[in-house]
Formats: C-alpha cells, structure tokens, sequence
C-alpha cells in the first residue's frame, strides 16, 4: 500500500508537465509561423532528416549530430502514416503526406518526446525517494525541467535539446545513489549502475555534442574500473547511435574541427579557439542567463573545498596500520560527498566555458537539472544542520516551495514568450497573405525565416533532394531561393543552375506573370530588381522586376 501510494504522489509532476506542455504546445504549433524563436530552424530540417534516414540514406544535417533524434522522428513518421493509411484517412505515398501535413508530423513528435520526458521525471523522482526517503527531495528533483524560462519551451520544440533534457534526467537518475547516498557505505555503485551511465552518456552525445560535459559525472563512480567500464560503454553506445551517419563522420567530424578552431559561431571568426575579449563577455551572458545555477555551484565548490581540507587534515592524523587496513576514511568523513561535489561543480563550469566559446542559451541545458540535484545533495547529504527533525523537515519544505515557485513563473513568462511571439508571426502571415491574394495567379518564390508554410517546407527539405521532386504534389507555384548558395528550386525539379534562375525567374516575368518575393529584407537579395509592396515587423512582400544572376 505505501509503494502504491508513493508511486502515486510521484506520478503527480509528471501528469502535470504533460498538461502544462499541451498548453504550450497551443501556442507554439503551426511552427511556420514563429519568429525568431521556435520556428521553421531546425524543426523542419530534422523533420527532413527523418525522411532521409526512411529513404535508406545519411542525413546531410548532421553537425550536432544529432541522430538518434532524427531516428525517433524517422520510427514517428512510419507509425503515424501507417496508422494514417490503414485508417483510410490518406492514400497516398508517404513522402507526400509529410509534404501535405508536416506540422501533424511535427506535433506528433512533440508529443513522443514529452512522454519521454515525463518517464524520465517520474524515473528521477523515484530514483530519489528511494535513496532519500523524502518525498519533498524527490518532488523537488521532478522540477527541474520547468525551473528555468527556457526549460518547457525546449522540452515541447522538437530540436535536439528536447531530447537532452529525457537524457540528462536519465543519467542524473542513474547516479543518484552516487550523488544523493550514505557515502559511508560500500557498493553504493556497481557495474550496472556504471553500464547505464556510459549507455546514456553515449545516447546524449550522439543527440548534440554540447553533452559532452556532462559525460564528466561518470567520474563519481570513484572506481577507475567502473569509470573505465563507463567510457568504453559510452564510446560503443555513442557508435551505435550515429551508425545512420556513418557515411558522413568525417564532414561532421571536419565541422567539429572548425569551429573549435575559430572562435565565432559556426566555424566563423578568428583562426583561433578563443577571442578573449569576446569569451568573457560570453561567460558573463551565461551567468546572467542563469543566477539559480551559479548558486548551486558556488555552494557545491565552497563545500568540496572545505571537505577536502578536512580530509587532509583527518588523514594526516590517522596511523595506518594493521589494525584499520580495510577501512575507508570514508567512514570518519564523509569522503566522497566533497568529490561529489567537486564532479558536480566541475562538470557545470566546463559547460559553461564551452557555451561561452560558442554562445547559446539553450546549450547550457544538459547541465541545468544539476541545479536542484545540487539542492537536494546539500539537503539529504550534509550534516552541517544539526537540528530538530521539525526544523529539518521545514527546511525541505522551503527548498520544495522555492523551486515550485520558479517553475510557475518561469513557465509563466515562456508562455507569454511564445504566445507574443506566435502571435506576431500569424499576423504577419495574413498581411502578407491578404496583399498576395490582390493578385491574380502569380508564382511566389519564398526565403529563409519567411513565416508562410511553404517557406518552412522548403526549407526543411533542402538537404532531401529527392523529395523535393515531390514538391509537385502539394504546390506548384511555390518555389524557394536559397540566399545561401543563390539557387533556385523548383516544385517537382529540384535546384536549378544559377544560369537557369534568371532564365526562369525573367521568363514568367516576360510573359506578363506576376512574381512575388516573401522574404526578410536580405543583403542576399541584391541580385534581384524588386519594388516593396508590403513590409511588415518580420517580411517584405516585394514584386519582382527581374533579376540578374551573381557575377
């Protein structure tokens, strides 16, 4: 009956952040049409990757890599088309629905993924109930993707940092007798709770590698055969997750070598791993970006320095001789609480400086569910508060209050984010819309970051050629210019030459077509001779007058 009930209770936060992120999600879908968050980049382009890997080939958009996301979106599309046909809902192909529908196809992989991470919730919180026994620490644990501005947001987006998130709650669960135990006792890590961490530190890093510094907690396993044992199983599971990539590691691992060789984002920049005037204002963007986390780190250092002092001290003073060998100093002093701490504290501040080499606030997420495991370390492990079991019991009911206030307001204010946002995004698309509808038939040719749902269709498919000849199916007046590479693609054809663009695009002009330009105002755009008919907060609608390919 206790089990029962205490499932129960654990099972609380979990139904919680799956209604709460329904609510998101009514904001944050049709992707299209938000700006400049949570839009067409890169939700469409993993959606695409999905459909490469369903085509039997290497995603071209593996950078982060970022693969065993693109294979849960590959296993989503082939359920919800099945489960489509076999309903009678479709007949056709499945390329062409995800082309008809792909916001459908998105939002059912925001959904799988939100499962995945309510599991991951309800699996950390009974990780520490049953290691703490208290319910308050466990429920205070279950928090944590809801305690920053950015969590929900990025549990809901399908990018690579929503499955971070099922990832890292993941690990921290498997740790937890590691992190939150009686240090004093033995075997409080094994060979299999060693196998699972290196399982899922190699699954985090195959999704983006800004994971990788949290594969730094395998060090609390205090053991060098079990850490040995962690990194040779990451090392497999990490293989294993990028196996659908395997033509196409060394141009990732050739991107990779880039950036880390200049210091601006992307490979850009300086031929130099750091810009220093550049990297501390970075570091100091990071530690405004989340004060909570800082504090959990200065407690966590200032602890583990003071442990280790007094480990020194302690272990000057015994005589190790017959009659203690066997014993653990652990015993006298609780030893590994302050290398715990230091792991903690060292694996967040390598992320730090990783995300100020190459900024973005939301690379910082792997490590933000440290925060409260922090809490709960200083709460359930150290014995700095000798008190009443009332005062004690007052406190965790504090932290707990705390932490669920920061989930209300932070969830509070990413919603009123996202709505803002989202709402803008729509109006601008009925602008647009309403002005294009003043013309009779014309061809429209879309950009990147332009809202409508074409725009992000295209975009989405860049790298999957093959679909793009099905383009003919869902659109044929509809074409995408690539500011990037200055090509034109056509429904049903593909990337035209540059040499072809002018042909085409003057073509229509020539004989009496009208052709409109959907785009924000791009210094790219200088190849074409256009008059402004309509600019909005996020666009312009342009009419095209010709257009002269690049020299």
């Amino acid at each position: 009956m206790k089990v029962i009930k205490t499932n129960f209770l654990l099972f609380i936060i979990p139904v919680l952040f799956i209604s709460v992120a329904i609510v998101f999600a009514t904001q944050m879908y049709p992707i299209y049409a938000n700006t400049p968050f949570y839009g067409q980049d890169p939700a469409y382009q993993y959606l695409f990757a999905g459909v490469d890997i369903l085509l039997g080939k290497a995603p071209a958009h593996n950078d982060h890599p970022g693969t065993p996301l693109q294979l849960l979106i590959a296993i989503t599309i082939a359920v919800v088309w099945f489960v489509r046909h076999t309903l009678g809902v479709i007949g056709q192909e499945m390329f062409v629905d995800v082309l008809a529908q792909p916001e459908l196809y998105l939002m059912s992989v925001s959904a799988l993924v939100v499962l995945l991470n309510s599991i991951a919730i309800f699996f950390i919180g009974l990780r520490v109930f049953k290691v703490t026994e208290r319910y308050l620490s466990a429920a205070m644990c279950q928090l944590a993707p809801m305690v920053f501005v950015l969590s929900l947001p990025n549990v809901i987006y399908p990018s690579p940092e929503s499955l971070l998130w099922c990832i890292s709650l993941c690990l921290l669960g498997v740790l937890v007798p590691a992190l939150l135990g009686d240090s004093s006792k033995q075997n409080i890590v094994n060979k299999k709770m060693a196998v699972f961490a290196g399982v899922f530190c190699g699954i985090g890093l195959a999704v983006k590698v800004t994971f990788l510094p949290l594969a730094g907690l395998v060090l609390i396993l205090r053991s060098s055969r079990l850490v040995l044992i962690s990194i040779a199983v990451m090392s497999a599971s990490w293989f294993i997750g990028v196996l659908p990539i395997y033509s196409r590691l060394g141009s990732m691992f050739g991107w990779l070598h880039k950036v880390i060789n200049h210091s601006g984002l992307h490979g850009a920049g300086q031929n130099a791993v750091f810009n220093v005037g550049e990297f501390i204002g970075n570091f100091s963007y990071v530690r405004s970006m989340y004060p909570l986390l800082e504090t959990a780190v200065w407690i966590m250092v200032i602890v583990s320095l003071w442990g280790f002092i007094k480990y020194q001290i302690l272990a000057k003073k015994i005589k190790f001789d017959t009659e203690i060998q066997g014993q653990t100093i652990a015993k006298k002093i609780n030893n590994y609480s302050w290398l715990t701490a230091f792991v903690l504290s060292l694996v967040v501040i390598g992320q730090a400086i990783m995300v100020a080499k190459h900024p973005g606030p939301t690379y910082m997420i792997p490590v933000l569910p440290i925060t409260v495991i922090a809490f709960a370390w200083l709460l359930d492990t150290q014995k700095f508060l000798q008190a009443p079991r009332l005062v004690k019991q007052l406190l965790h009911l504090s932290v707990f209050v705390f932490f669920a206030y920061q989930a209300v307001t932070s969830s509070v204010s990413a919603y009123q984010v996202i709505k803002k946002y989202h709402a803008k995004g729509a109006q601008d698309n009925l602008i647009i819309q309403d002005a294009i509808h003043q013309y009779k038939n014309p061809i429209l040719i879309g950009t990147f970051n332009c809202t409508l749902p074409q725009c992000a269709l295209w975009f989405g498919q860049l790298m999957t050629p093959e679909v793009q000849l099905k383009m003919d199916h869902v659109t044929t007046d509809f074409y995408h210019f690539d500011i990037f590479s200055k090509n034109l693609h056509v429904p049903g054809q593909g990337a035209l030459y540059q040499d072809d663009t002018s042909k085409v695009i003057n073509g229509y002009i020539a004989t009496g077509r009208t052709v409109l330009l959907i785009s924000p105002p791009y210094d790219q755009l200088v190849n074409f001779d256009v008059e402004k008919l309509v600019s909005t907060p996020v666009q312009v609608l342009y009419l095209v007058k010709g257009y002269k390919n690049p020299q």
